[in-house]
């Protein structure tokens, strides 16, 4: 597979799946492209979601498996943010602009992404998020693109977790605890916490849903 951009700015996507086979696959059909390499981090018992990732057989695709969601009844995605976070500094050199990009099994890229990212002036030890979302609750919603649904995104200054973009690899999520996203985005200064303007996503499901985890009725069902 062709590699997105130049040698001085590469993405390398980190995304945490458990349970969302169901929507893993319309982004392994949307997101590949434009990454130069994507980690998606999954529970080594999620046989289905394991045996979709290696159906694709995608050149720039990595399973990473992470074997401790569950610690004392609490989904810890952000362990598994952690774990793949340190297995992909060794990948990123200092002397570029690489970038990582925290983003959810939910969240589908705009087609002209890449030509957006290679038109930001990247910063260094910035974080940058999407300015605009959109939410299609069900799967008919987003065949049939009706029902959309704008996401506030406001709050936290449009710093959600499921979009964060950033340039200092040794910047890491602590690991199982409260308000990892937050926590996260104020190791970057105030001032080099950055909207992308032009840069729209869409959700593939309802908003503020399964943040302990899978909860809601699959896309396949």
């Amino acid at each position: 597979m062709e590699n997105v951009g130049n040698k001085s700015q590469r993405i390398f996507a980190i995304t945490i799946s458990v349970d969302y086979a169901d929507k893993l696959r319309i982004l392994l059909d949307k997101n590949p492209h434009h990454f130069y390499k994507w980690i998606i981090v999954v529970d080594p018992a999620d046989h289905i979601t394991i045996d979709l990732i290696r159906q694709q057989n995608l050149a720039n695709i990595e399973i990473l498996f992470y074997s401790h969601f569950q610690k004392d009844s609490i989904f810890d995605k952000d362990g598994g943010l952690r774990f793949a976070q340190l297995y992909v500094k060794q990948f990123i050199c200092n002397d570029t602009q690489d970038l990582v990009l925290l983003i959810d099994s939910d969240i589908v890229l705009p087609n002209n992404f890449s030509d957006i990212v290679e038109k930001i002036d990247i910063q260094e030890d910035s974080i940058y998020t999407a300015e605009f979302r959109t939410d299609y609750k069900t799967k008919e919603d987003y065949v049939t693109c009706t029902n959309k649904v704008p996401f506030d995104v406001s709050c936290w200054g449009g710093f959600w977790g499921y979009f964060q973009m950033y340039t200092n690899k040794n910047h890491l999520y602590e690991g199982c605890g409260v308000n990892g996203d937050g926590n996260f985005r104020e190791l970057f200064p105030t001032n080099n916490r950055k909207l992308i303007t032009s840069l729209a996503v869409l959700h593939l499901g309802e908003g503020n849903a399964n943040w302990k985890g899978r909860v809601s009725e699959s896309w396949d069902s």
